[in-house]
């Protein structure tokens, strides 16, 4: 379970068992990058094992949502028992509790909850002292089935060990209500006092996202775009051909080796000029792009490096950045830094997108200016097809900016 599911990835390590103790022997391991999965839906795919010789792992991988819709309950009920997965998602906000009663006559307890669904359990902080306890923590529950389980929670004293109060909570309660929520539940503890535990739940069915769902998810795009016109495949720029990665006259290399996947950079004073030598025209813009795809992390790694020949408006110089995303899914939207007054800045950063294969893809790459002077902050903007771009080779590029 991904309570944030940016950033975060699936590592996986293959050994061959063997029974005697720490003898197994290692196999290779594997990557694959969550935002993928999400994006995609479901997944199949062979990759290649890391740090080995050779080797490969199928894996199948599909990601669930969440929906409020009760209606959806029985598709999730059919994927639970065909694959043994959870049908939904408890998230339980334990707000506090209330006239605790004493483990020991005199003293006030130093209560804790420990809430469970069968055999899950989990564990509230414990405070010290208090008859009446603010906790406002909250805990998440994979659930099998909302319509027969049951929340059960105890307040325990941490220093006997004693129980002194609980409650039981059927899930069908939370699953009937509109939203499948109830908010602010002051709930009665079995014991002969006033005894009140305050908590929310919130029941979510877990569902099969597919990639047009995920599409639709995205951030929108700024106003901004609404004032662009939009390039069809065909007006799409080719890959020009490739330069070195080596810029005459300056020390700086850019390496994206497939067995580090990174960036690694040493530069001079001297790589701004060095680097707006080359290109096709001085009198165009254009954009310079380091580019390379890893099918074995599916992986597409750009680096933008410089841009040339920016328009001057009104006499005043632009702030410009360049924003890149892929299309036709639109993925997460990549930014530089603005640089200020600049027309022909430096970047000289790294930006990654998660990509299961380049296949129908393009990288749509936009220069832009963050004092939004103009009708449209869009200065120049950029289609680079990737179909053709060969996995594990970086190419380095002059890229022509239209308007």
């Amino acid at each position: 379970m991904l309570v944030e599911e940016m950033g975060q990835t699936l590592n996986l390590t293959v050994y061959d068992h063997d029974d005697a103790p720490r003898t197994d022997e290692f196999l290779g391991r594997a990557t694959v990058d969550m935002s993928l999965v999400r994006r995609e839906g479901t997944i199949d795919i062979w990759l290649e094992l890391e740090d080995v010789r050779k080797g490969q792992i199928h894996l199948k991988l599909t990601w669930l949502g969440f929906s409020e819709n009760p209606a959806v309950l029985k598709e999730a009920m059919e994927l639970s028992q065909n694959y043994g997965v959870a049908t939904s998602l408890l998230t339980i906000r334990l707000d506090s509790a209330k006239n605790l009663p004493p483990a020991k006559e005199g003293h006030k307890p130093d209560p804790y909850a420990i809430l469970s669904i069968g055999k899950k359990q989990q564990e509230s902080v414990t405070l010290e002292k208090t008859d009446s306890p603010v906790y406002e923590e909250t805990f998440h529950f994979l659930v099998n089935n909302p319509l027969t389980d049951t929340l059960i929670v105890k307040m325990m004293d941490r220093k006997s060990s004693a129980e002194i109060g609980s409650l039981k909570q059927s899930l069908d309660t939370v699953f009937a209500r509109p939203s499948m929520t109830m908010e602010k539940q002051s709930l009665i503890l079995n014991v002969r006092s006033e005894a009140r535990v305050v908590m929310d739940m919130r029941l979510r069915i877990l569902q099969v996202k597919g990639k047009g769902e995920w599409e639709a998810e995205q951030e929108e795009e700024p106003k901004e775009e609404e004032n662009n016109p939009k390039q069809t495949e065909a007006e799409a720029e080719p890959l020009l051909p490739a330069t070195s990665t080596q810029h005459e006259g300056s020390s700086e290399t850019i390496s994206l080796s497939g067995e580090e996947d990174r960036v690694e950079e040493t530069k001079t004073t001297e790589l701004a000029t060095s680097a707006l030598k080359t290109g096709p025209s001085d009198n165009e813009m254009k954009i310079r792009l380091t580019i390379r795809y890893s099918a074995q992390t599916q992986m597409l790694v750009v680096v933008v490096i410089t841009v040339n020949g920016l328009p001057i408006y009104k006499d005043e110089l632009p702030d410009p950045y360049v924003k890149m995303y892929i299309l036709p899914e639109k993925s997460k939207k990549h930014k530089t830094e603005a640089q200020k007054d600049q027309t022909d800045p430096v970047y000289d950063e790294r930006f990654d997108f998660p990509l299961l294969d380049l296949h129908g893809k393009t990288l749509h790459v936009q220069v832009c200016d963050k004092k939004f002077m103009r009708k449209s902050p869009n200065m120049g903007q950029a289609f680079i097809p990737l179909d053709d771009l060969h996995t594990g080779n970086a190419i380095t590029n002059w890229y022509p900016l239209v308007q």
